[in-house]
């Protein structure tokens, strides 16, 4: 029942639909009721009934040194990611600059620097 005092009846079919989103983890319980407008305990009930077990509710207890360690090691590999990202775009910009050199090259001076696939190695 909802604060209104009106009673609702879900087809199964979007019961099955919704208990395979939360069996799945694509969903937790709480995201499936926001999401699809059904209360919580309204899941819990049909999870029991289907003998469905509870979704697993890990709890993990992380000491404050650890947590140092965890926020650290965050905070190297953001710094990474963002060196990643700048070799990237220096990368990109460098191939940018060198596609623009040879079409120059071939444009102005009708040289072609391209390699040419179809030619021989030399034996030498």
């Amino acid at each position: 029942m909802r604060k209104s005092g009106k009673t609702y009846r879900y087809s199964d079919s979007f019961k099955h639909e919704l208990l395979s989103q939360i069996r799945e983890e694509k969903l937790t319980v709480m995201q499936a009721s926001k999401y699809y407008g059904v209360p919580f305990q309204t899941i819990y009930k049909w999870l029991k009934k289907n003998n469905i077990p509870n979704p697993s509710r890990e709890v993990f207890y992380v000491s404050i040194s650890e947590k140092h360690d965890l926020l650290k090691k965050n905070e190297d590999l953001v710094k990474e990611n963002q060196a990643l990202k700048d070799a990237i775009s220096k990368l990109t910009l460098d191939k940018l600059c060198l596609e623009t050199l040879v079409d120059l090259a071939k444009t102005e001076y009708h040289i072609d620097l391209k390699k040419n696939s179809n030619t021989r190695a030399s034996k030498k």
